[in-house]
């Protein structure tokens, strides 16, 4: 643990405590990687003592991050600079559990400041079997958050979910599921709104902010068995129109050992990372990962949506479509930025290149220039202080520069055209850097989203501390394909792993709206056997029973009551749904 630390971990929780309910955390632990989100949205870390928790291999003791944190900041229409960001939490909060609300109190800490963690595999079971009588579904799924409350100013609809019959209610009685990314996901909602930002200073945003944090269990490879992915979702709650908007991911890198580390980024890739700056990872510390130290990357997947112009924006150019998405495919007004800055600062040191204090500090480091307005200059530590030569640049420590130029503006560098920690000559030591995206709008009531990727990777056959970035690249390569055609390499997709397919309709039931007397026709030619049921739409069985037709059978339902009912025709290898009106 970092000592630096071990005394604001004692502020720190003291100051949660005053403000609200110290935030609750649980972790993702279905692949290689167990990793630790807490209900406020910091990331990678346990908040009540301040410890890494990005342990990979999991069971190893080893660590990553030491923590990561997300930055909003946006321009209002008068040009006032509102902004939400948090690093450690030493020194304040700008984030807090929960959805936008009129009301924060006791009540409202008890139901949002948590955690939602589900899987897969529990949705498939209550797929299975929510028709089946005397079925009750699992804890996880019946405190899945589907709604907020409008009556205290919060938005109706929540975490995703499958809404059975169209109500905008969620009930897994009524045959409503979450609907998750992953094999096993954590979902967490956290806001700007709740009070004075503390740490950044910043006015607030009046943001909301869902998150879902997922991995695969797809152990048969090697990328999807070492990447926890996350998807946000931004909503803007306020009545402000917001421009320039820009999102960053802070973190901290701790590859193992937190004192020998460099960080870099990989613009193609749409990442940044941080990998062990010596051969041998530390000096034989519990934490530290000895030789073949491992690299670990940041990746835009696909960065928040673009501004609407109208057009498909062609690929190709010397342009955000270097490592944007959705260019040039035939779709208008779907283009999705990537990582569009970079920069590294440090804990102390200069003033100009040194940790945020005020909420222009933080905008500009998302926006590439550093604490005294200066913008990041191609060399040396990025700032004409420190040893760059220019010209202007939106990426620090790239590797070779690309081919058009497009970091550097068009122009060549001043100098050597390879830009590493190496080149600066830096001594190994503790990293943190910024990665940012955008800028685009947010009307009110309007919301983006953005989804990344914490890509490992470890070369167990070349202890270089390079070979290890090798591997990650190509699992960055592989993990951004799979995305883009919405597949993983286990099956099912990115969008919607659980959404499965909907059984074809094969029966029709008419007439419908009746007085209770239904004819059931169905298309297959031969006989089928069936288990009937009818439920009520409190999710009540009402009628259960065998049937065996072959083209129609009639249903005579008449003695119930006027209203919705679901019929449900159930045999071994599918389940129809139709829903019945009865109007006496």
């Amino acid at each position: 643990m970092k000592k630096k630390y071990l005394l604001t971990a004692l502020f720190f929780a003291f100051f949660i405590n005053l403000k609200s309910q110290t935030p609750v955390r649980d972790s993702l632990n279905l692949n290689n990687i167990n990793a630790s989100i807490n209900s406020d949205g910091f990331l990678f870390t346990n908040t009540s003592n301040m410890t890494p928790r990005f342990e990979v291999p999991k069971g190893s003791g080893k660590n990553t991050f030491f923590a990561a944190n997300l930055w909003i900041g946006a321009k209002d229409l008068n040009d006032s600079l509102h902004l939400a960001a948090m690093r450690y939490g030493q020194v304040g909060k700008d984030f807090w559990p929960g959805p936008v609300s009129n009301v924060y109190d006791s009540a409202y800490d008890a139901q949002w400041n948590k955690i939602w963690k589900i899987s897969k595999s529990e949705i498939d079971y209550h797929l299975s079997n929510c028709w089946t009588p005397g079925y009750i579904p699992s804890q996880n799924l019946i405190d899945w958050p589907g709604n907020g409350n409008p009556s205290l100013g919060q938005a109706k609809l929540m975490a995703p979910f499958f809404d059975f019959n169209n109500d905008s209610i969620y009930d897994p009685f009524a045959g409503d599921y979450p609907i998750i990314k992953g094999d096993q996901a954590l979902f967490f909602i956290f806001n700007d709104d709740r009070n004075l930002h503390t740490e950044s200073g910043g006015l607030k945003l009046g943001i909301e902010l869902h998150g879902m944090a997922y991995e695969f269990d797809c152990p048969q490879d090697s990328a999807f068995w070492n990447t926890l992915f996350i998807n946000y979702k931004i909503f803007n709650r306020s009545t402000n129109l917001y421009e320039s908007v820009i999102v960053g991911v802070f973190t901290d890198f701790d590859i193992g050992y937190p004192s020998d580390d460099y960080v870099a980024c990989d613009v193609k890739r749409s990442s940044f990372y941080g990998y062990n700056g010596r051969q041998k990872d530390g000096n034989g510390e519990p934490e530290a990962y000895d030789y073949f130290a491992p690299a670990q990357s940041v990746t835009f997947l696909g960065g928040p949506n673009m501004d609407s112009d109208g057009i498909d924006n062609a690929v190709g150019g010397c342009d955000v479509s270097i490592n944007g998405s959705n260019f040039g495919n035939g779709d208008i007004d779907d283009e999705r930025f990537g990582l569009r800055k970079f920069v590294y600062f440090n804990n102390g040191g200069d003033f100009a290149t040194s940790d945020p204090e005020i909420a222009s500090h933080y905008f500009g480091f998302l926006n590439g220039t550093w604490k005294d307005g200066a913008q990041m200059q191609w060399g040396g530590n990025g700032h004409p202080s420190s040893g760059s030569c220019g010209p202007d640049c939106n990426f620090m420590f790239p590797g070779q520069i690309d081919s058009c130029f497009w970091n550097t503006g068009g122009l060549a560098p001043n100098c050597d055209t390879v830009w590493t920690e190496v080149t600066a000559n830096n001594p190994p030591g503790d990293r943190r850097g910024l990665g940012s995206s955008g800028p685009f709008s947010l009307q009110p009531g309007a919301s983006n989203e953005f989804d990344l990727a914490f890509v490992f990777a470890r070369n167990y056959s070349d202890s270089s501390n390079l070979a290890s970035v090798v591997v990650m690249q190509e699992r960055i390569d592989s993990i951004s394909k799979a995305f883009t055609n919405d597949i993983t390499p286990c099956g099912g997709s990115f969008s919607a792993v659980n959404e499965i397919n909907q059984i074809p309709l094969q029966v029709n039931v008419f007439p419908n709206p009746s007085t209770g007397i239904f004819t059931i026709q169905q298309n297959n030619s031969n006989s089928q056997k069936y288990s009937l049921s009818v439920w009520n739409i409190q999710g009540q069985l009402m009628l259960s029973e065998k049937v065996e037709f072959e083209k129609t059978i009639q249903l005579d339902i008449n003695k119930f009551a006027n209203g919705i009912y679901f019929l449900s025709l159930q045999n071994e290898k599918e389940q129809i749904v139709k829903k019945l009106v009865i109007q006496h």
